[in-house]
């Protein structure tokens, strides 16, 4: 990080700490621990078993998006690593961890590998996205409105990418012309546009991205749910999705501090206290959910380490062919 970007930086990691520190105080810090610790074990067993389901599902995905070069086991390390990373790394920087796990588990080029990676990050958006339309028709009248907000807001995000797609062709015509720092970032782009090419070209492919990113979120909010119960606040299972939905917009502002700690209990308290919850208990619970979250992400990423350090396999004969081609594309 330059000295222009730690200028840029800190100020964010401050306020970043700040409001976290905010939110613990008004959440009450006894409160918290006393939720947390007083979590039934079952249910945290429970949470757990759900947390690794999606881990794998996420995993899978993963090997879907990269094809054949990446076979499944290295994919559920790579992104057990990388999501442990992006959760506790400040301003969302941890995510950069899939380029190097990705290039040590035999996916070269740094292009690719972030080709991929934001692949999965618009499957994600996308899931999301009809995620977010559900729990707000399932909230009643004014999910309803919700609801056809995001709706439309799909078909925009669909409408970029088409839109994108073609004033990429456009540009690449003047890709020789164009000067050193825009050809990088138009190759990178072309890149990408690559990446969701090959993936729509092969339907069963995508939809199987797209539905296991679904019910990866899906689990998310299961997960969540389990944690609740066990710390014995019983709120409605489509409140706990529209506040995990809350939860995970917050985490996207890369102003963490710590852990992801502060915007996601700012995003999860204010869907929740729209619902009527109140905003101390919604807190509470926040940082105490998010503590254990954490944990088990812990654990699987310490469980993943040794198998994503592994020497990748060689390279067969059919897959050095593949690669030749694409560059030569």
């Amino acid at each position: 990080m330059n000295r222009i970007d730690r200028r840029r930086a800190w100020p964010l990691l401050v306020f970043g700490l700040l409001l976290a520190a905010g939110l613990l105080a008004v959440a009450r810090p006894q409160r918290v621990v006393q939720l947390a610790t007083g979590a039934q074990p079952s249910g945290l067993a429970a949470a757990f078993v759900v947390t690794a389901a999606v881990a794998a599902l996420r995993g899978l995905r993963l090997k879907v998006v990269v094809g054949r070069s990446l076979d499944s086991l290295r994919a559920l390390a790579v992104h057990a690593v990388t999501q442990f990373s992006a959760a506790v790394v400040p301003m969302r920087l941890g995510e950069a961890a899939i380029l190097p796990l990705l290039h040590r588990a035999g996916v070269p080029g740094l292009l690719r590998g972030v080709s991929v990676a934001v692949t999965v990050r618009l499957l994600d958006l996308l899931a999301l996205l009809v995620w977010a339309t559900i729990a707000g028709v399932w909230l009643g009248a004014r999910g309803v409105l919700a609801g056809m907000v995001l709706v439309i807001a799909v078909a925009t995000v669909l409408g970029v990418a088409a839109l994108a797609q073609k004033l990429l062709a456009a540009a690449a015509g003047r890709y020789r012309h164009a000067s050193p720092r825009w050809r990088r970032v138009l190759r990178q782009a072309l890149q990408v546009r690559a990446e969701l090419k090959r993936l729509a070209a092969t339907p069963g492919r995508a939809a199987a991205a797209m539905a296991l990113s679904l019910a990866a979120w899906g689990g998310v909010w299961g997960v969540t749910v389990l944690l609740v119960q066990a710390m014995g606040l019983t709120w409605p299972a489509a409140s706990v999705l529209w506040g995990t939905l809350g939860a995970t917009l917050g985490a996207a502002l890369p102003i963490n501090a710590v852990g992801n700690f502060g915007t996601m209990e700012a995003g999860w308290t204010a869907a929740l206290t729209a619902l009527g919850i109140p905003a101390d208990q919604a807190l509470a619970a926040g940082f105490a959910t998010h503590a254990w979250s954490l944990v088990f992400n812990a654990a699987l990423a310490a469980a993943a380490v040794p198998l994503s350090l592994r020497p990748p396999r060689a390279p067969s004969a059919a897959s050095l062919a593949t690669r030749k081609a694409r560059r030569s594309a």
